[in-house]
C-alpha cells in the first residue's frame, strides 16, 4: 500500500472530503499504481503548443 494510502487512514480530513472526491482520488491513486498514467513530459511534447504565453493570455 502507498505511503499515501496510510496517511489517508491516520488523518480525519479524509473524511470531510465528498465521496465523489474520494472516489476520484482513489481512482488516480489506483491508475498511478498500476502505471496507466501518461508521463508529465510526454504530455508537453503532444500539447506544447497550445501552452504558449500567446495561447495563455487569449485565455483570460
Amino acid at each position: 500500500m502507498s505511503f499515501y494510502m496510510e496517511a489517508k487512514k491516520e488523518n480525519d480530513w479524509w473524511d470531510r472530503l465528498p465521496k465523489k472526491v474520494q472516489a476520484e482520488m482513489d481512482e488516480s491513486i489506483a491508475e498511478l499504481d498500476n502505471g496507466t498514467v501518461i508521463p508529465h513530459d510526454e504530455v508537453m511534447k503532444k500539447y506544447s503548443q497550445w501552452f504558449t504565453p500567446e495561447n495563455i493570455h487569449e485565455q483570460n
